[in-house]
């Protein structure tokens, strides 16, 4: 039966992204004077040459990242949001390092990425805490830790390291050797690639093969079970936290060492909020994470380049993941389909225990 409700959730996964861009294609035909060209240039166009493809394996890489600190976070049933917070912290804490920190080749990303770990683990570790000590709403608490993650960090940056000659606002730059080197000519694409391919690794390692891993799973589906079970539930919950903060904060790191030669930002970039798209489009199944940040991405860069190409602006694509949002999060969306997959087992089930 679980082979059978897992593939039930990738056909609804695949019939809610179908449905959402028939729902696009009737709004062109409205809407634009070339709706067929429109709609190409919006699902052909991130693959129509090697650079716009390139730009859609760059935003996957930290949409990879918060989505699989989104997915950690929520397997505990924690809806911890600092994800936004962990990756902005975690740059600006990442550019510091880039500019003053004096270490040899290798040594300074390996540190600056150490530092955005402990950046991203620690601040998403302060709602889970206080959660935990008081029983405030983690809900609440990770929202308004954002905007003070948010405004620290832009004091840091304008008052710090800033630098007086940019004449934009922008930091100092980044020490060579602090970059992450390409490592696909003629794009942007970066060694982070290969850091976020590790990373989809150890987070499947950690949630399906590991101790901790199983006491996430079980908190998330019932503390007052998991207690029972002799789970420290209070423990695994600051901890899945943490983890999820840490793989936040590589992202940040990532994304700031790879993407730039300075900071530069005037505000969060909303990749924490993105994750909890892909987490849904994923189901929570950190194998998967890749390959829905992979295709939020393809949609983001389609929207750009219908925008530049048709008469669509590039908002349309807040259309395409509204309805697939609201169709993968309804219960009801395909539920009889899936009723019938769970009878049916059952019966066979009971059919051969009898037979037994």
């Amino acid at each position: 039966m679980n082979i059978q409700l897992k593939l039930f959730e990738v056909l609804r996964t695949l019939a809610s992204i179908i449905i959402s861009i028939a729902v696009v294609a009737v709004i062109l035909a409205a809407v634009s004077a070339q709706p067929g060209a429109a709609l190409s240039s919006f699902l052909i166009g991130p693959f129509s040459n090697f650079s716009r493809f390139g730009n859609v394996v760059e935003m996957m890489i930290p949409l990879t990242f918060t989505g699989l600190a989104v997915c950690v976070i929520f397997k505990a049933n924690q809806f911890n949001l600092i994800t936004e917070g962990s990756f902005y912290s975690a740059a600006v804490t990442a550019a510091a390092v880039a500019i003053y920190v004096p270490l040899p080749p290798v040594l300074l990303p390996i540190f600056a990425i150490l530092a955005g770990m402990l950046t991203g683990g620690a601040l998403a570790a302060v709602p889970a805490f206080i959660k935990v000590k008081t029983g405030s709403n983690i809900l609440v608490v990770s929202l308004m830790l954002n905007y003070i993650a948010a405004l620290l960090g832009r004091y840091v940056s304008t008052n710090v390291f800033r630098d007086p000659a940019s004449g934009s606002g922008s930091s100092y730059r980044f020490q060579i050797i602090a970059r992450m080197p390409n490592i696909v000519p003629g794009t942007r694409i970066h060694f982070g690639f290969i850091i976020m391919i590790v990373s989809v690794a150890l987070v499947a390692l950690l949630v399906y093969r590991t101790k901790l891993g199983y006491s996430i799973r079980m908190v998330g589906l019932n503390e007052r079970f998991a207690a029972y079970s002799g789970i420290h539930v209070n423990r695994t919950i600051i901890l899945s936290q943490i983890i999820g903060g840490v793989f936040a904060g590589i992202g940040g790191t990532v994304e700031m060492l790879g993407m730039y030669n300075r900071f530069s930002w005037v505000g969060t970039p909303g990749f924490g909020w993105d994750a909890i798209i892909i987490s849904i489009l994923a189901n929570g199944n950190p194998l998967l994470i890749p390959v829905a940040a992979f295709f939020l991405s393809s949609i983001r860069i389609g929207a750009d380049t219908m925008n530049m190409t048709s008469d669509v602006p590039a908002e349309m694509v807040a259309i395409v993941q509204a309805v697939m949002i609201l169709l993968l999060v309804s219960k009801k969306f395909l539920s009889t389909i899936r009723s019938r997959i769970v009878h049916k087992a059952a019966i066979k089930s009971s059919t051969q225990e009898v037979a037994e």
